[in-house]
């Protein structure tokens, strides 16, 4: 006898992935150790949300077929940082030394 699947069933890596979301904070209460790093499992519960969303998939499609424009500007973004804390490096640097005591200070 055959065994049919369940359309409507979710895989054991999407349960997983939601045991992973609450999970530490059971853990927390149970065994009271720092796991902030284990937070990072919640933003998992809120990509899951793209399934159910149509404009975040289309965000999510935008994103991916223009993500080397999106890294063009981010790359200018971050030239025109480095003139501008450089300039302010060199003007301000003997007026305030302890804010602009370095150009990654002033970029700051």
């Amino acid at each position: 006898m055959e065994r049919r699947r369940d359309p409507d069933a979710e895989p054991a890596t999407a349960l997983a992935g939601k045991a992973a979301a609450f999970l530490p904070w059971y853990l927390h209460w149970l065994y009271p150790l720092d796991l902030r790093l284990l937070r990072v499992f919640r933003l998992w519960r809120l990509l899951m949300l793209v399934r159910y969303s149509p404009a975040l998939q289309t965000l999510g499609r935008v994103v991916a077929d223009e993500y080397r424009a999106l890294l063009g500007g981010l790359l200018v973004i971050l030239i025109l940082l480095l003139f501008a804390s450089s300039g302010m490096y060199l003007i301000e640097r003997h007026m305030q030394p302890n804010k602009f005591g370095s150009i990654p200070q002033a970029a700051w």
